[in-house]
């Protein structure tokens, strides 16, 4: 029952969008979306719950400052700019099991920039990055999936029986590391992580 839960979408309005949702909002805006109709989309398409009026002031907002980032306030610039939660966002993509430490690592390698694990969490999670199990299926890689199902379909296509073939099998050892919690981002599915039909056994 728990687990259920977990997959549901949060039913109340969120108060502060994140930048996926801004950029969300912005993109169906520019395609002539009416208010209720982006409302109604990002509850739909991206299990986001927003009113029109927060929809209505972040346009109101964006129109006059042109930015689709908050407001800086008074006091020290922040150290975070759009070119590090674009390496955040392009890394976490590539890799959705990394921890906001290694994120730290990278953007220091990357560009010098030094800020702290929780800073680097709440960009993160700004950006629309939200941890949930991990979905595994069959290991397929991704670009023998086509050819998979093209190969099906001609077998389908040509009622094959395979009454005069010979099935071999063959193994393959792979270490890789594959943990129970993993990000995704708003509005985007899990990404399916392959898993063997047997576990890895030492003998």
């Amino acid at each position: 029952m728990a687990s259920m839960e977990s997959d549901r979408f949060d039913t109340r309005p969120v108060k502060r969008f994140s930048l996926s949702v801004r950029d969300r909002i912005l993109k169906l805006r520019a395609r002539q979306f009416r208010i209720k109709d982006i409302k109604n989309r990002l509850a739909e398409e991206d299990g986001v719950i927003v009113t029109r009026e927060g929809i209505a002031r972040f346009l109101k907002r964006h129109a006059f400052t042109g930015r689709i980032f908050d407001q800086p306030s008074g006091g020290r610039p922040p150290k975070l700019t759009r070119l590090h939660f674009n390496i955040i966002d392009k890394e976490m993509e590539n890799n959705d099991e990394l921890t906001s430490a290694e994120l730290r690592k990278i953007l220091y390698e990357r560009t010098g920039v030094e800020v702290s694990v929780a800073n680097v969490a709440k960009a993160r999670h700004r950006l629309g990055w939200r941890q949930s199990g991990t979905k595994y299926c069959q290991m397929v890689r991704e670009v023998n999936k086509p050819k998979r199902f093209k190969f099906a379909l001609e077998c389908m296509k040509s009622r094959d029986s395979f009454d005069n073939v010979i099935f071999t099998d063959e193994s393959t050892i792979k270490i890789q590391r594959t943990l129970s919690r993993s990000m995704r981002k708003l509005g985007h599915a899990r990404k399916q992580k392959g898993a063997p039909k047997h576990p890895y056994q030492v003998g």
